[in-house]
């Protein structure tokens, strides 16, 4: 079976930052269905539907990647293309962005096409 599964690179979210966000977000009375903590994480980039038998390369090409470590300040709330709320950085020098980019090469190469929007949706 090939069915093609909806892929994104992340990065997870450590559980006492989404304690806070999911404390946060309760406070605010925001439309939208709720992204359950467990869920919370950092996408770099949405892949959108690959093909099953893809899904091994592309998790290799994952592992692959390395970058030096950066503080990361999420300031900007955004509404999604879905209507539910997400947060940017505000910087356009955002390290977020450029780690993200720095991917697009192996992703290329594998044949994936991708988005690169980095964004936490709460």
């Amino acid at each position: 079976m090939n069915d093609p599964l909806r892929l994104f690179f992340a990065l997870p979210c450590p559980a006492d930052q989404a304690q806070a966000i999911g404390r946060w977000r309760d406070e605010q009375g925001l439309d939208g269905r709720a992204v359950p903590l467990a869920n919370l994480h950092l996408t770099l980039a949405f892949l959108g539907a690959q093909p099953a038998d893809a899904l091994a390369e592309i998790a290799r090409l994952g592992e692959s990647i390395h970058a030096e470590a950066f503080e990361l300040r999420l300031d900007r709330l955004i509404s999604s293309a879905r209507g539910s709320p997400a947060w940017r950085q505000s910087s356009r020098r955002a390290r977020l962005a450029t780690l993200s980019r720095c991917c697009a090469p192996a992703w290329l190469n594998a044949g994936c096409r991708w988005t690169t929007a980095p964004s936490c949706r709460i």
